[in-house]
């Protein structure tokens, strides 16, 4: 139940059973890794863990891509979800599309694998190629239920495209739509696309999704950043209650543990606006630490010197210890030496 570590107990032990066994996918040992390693990335799919999630498919994958069987496209699958679970959009798409094109000249086509690949590429390729999402949509409706969530969700994709008063009318009827259906994930997709065209005058559809049951913990995380993010922007922090950013703080971890680095940036700007208005430096120091390992994994100086700047800023040595202050100010001169900053349009910048 705890992925915070990578490789799990779990990964560990059936790469040992593959390294242990004569891999053939008619072997009777083999067969029973294949199943048990896909309901390892069945469990780690439906509790959020993106990050072991691609790891792991990517494992067995690797061992089962050169024979031609069913569970050879299922895990292609979770590897490829995995992958634009963590913000690695072009890598999915451009590992899926061909493996969905062998797909449908194989033995082992089903519609249920087809929509499953199309949806993903689909939701890879929304920022990058607008012509080849429409494409996919429409080839997606072409063969779903109309009431299920696959062609739910191409439909949506298409309305992107529309006017904004337009797309806002058909996504509010394809909203109910999902619910009537009971399509959560899809239906909360379309709330949270709902709430930032609307803002914080339709809090009922983040306030939905963040308590709806059914809603799993990537999914609440965005709707928890989206909303506080527009009640700080109108700078309601008496809305900000001490649950409230032990909820954040919660999705601070998670997202640190998952590396999903584009919400993961939002949450910390997020903590550090309401550390500062609470004046609350320790935290605010401890912020930074734990932030700064991320943004130095993934190469952003900028990051980190825009908050470490700030923070030299609102403290003073009767604030926080004096190796701490003299920590941050070496930190900087570091930074400054190797990067610089130019029209820095963070939200912490402007504070």
């Amino acid at each position: 139940m705890h992925t915070e570590f990578y490789p799990g107990n779990v990964h560990t032990l059936i790469r040992n059973y593959f390294e242990l066994t004569e891999f053939h996918p008619e072997n009777r040992g083999t067969k029973a890794i294949i199943l048990v390693s896909i309901g390892y990335c069945m469990f780690l799919n439906h509790n959020d863990y993106y990050k072991e999630l691609v790891s792991f498919s990517r494992m067995v994958f690797n061992k089962i891509s050169s024979y031609e069987c069913t569970d050879k496209y299922l895990l292609a699958w979770y590897l490829a979800s995995g992958l634009r679970m963590i913000d690695e959009d072009n890598e999915s798409a451009e590992f899926l599309e061909p493996i969905f094109k062998g797909l449908e000249k194989s033995d082992c086509y089903s519609t249920r694998m087809a929509l499953k690949m199309m949806g993903t590429i689909m939701r890879s390729l929304a920022k990058s190629d607008r012509e080849k999402t429409i494409q996919y949509a429409k080839k997606i409706k072409s063969i779903a239920d109309r009431n299920s969530g696959s062609y739910i969700a191409a439909e949506a994709e298409i309305y992107e495209d529309l006017p904004r008063k337009q797309k806002i009318d058909k996504l509010i009827k394809l909203e109910r739509k999902a619910r009537k259906h009971s399509e959560t994930i899809t239906a909360n997709n379309i709330s949270l696309n709902l709430y930032s065209l609307l803002g914080k005058s339709k809090d009922k559809y983040v306030d939905t999704v963040i308590n709806h049951h059914d809603t799993g913990t990537y999914t609440r995380v965005r709707a928890l950043i989206s909303k506080y993010e527009s009640v700080l922007s109108a700078e309601e922090y008496f809305r900000i209650t001490p649950e409230i950013i032990a909820e954040l703080k919660r999705a601070y971890n998670y997202l640190f543990c998952q590396r999903l680095d584009g919400l993961f940036n939002r949450c910390s700007e997020l903590l550090w606006r309401i550390a500062v208005f609470n004046s609350d430096v320790e935290y605010l120091y401890a912020l930074f630490k734990n932030s700064s390992i991320i943004w130095r994994v993934n190469s952003t100086p900028d990051k980190e010197l825009v908050f470490a700047n700030e923070l030299v800023n609102i403290t003073t040595p009767a604030r926080i210890a004096n190796g701490e202050s003299q920590y941050l100010q070496v930190r900087i001169r570091v930074l400054r030496n190797g990067y610089e900053i130019v029209n820095d349009d963070s939200v912490v910048s402007e504070q």
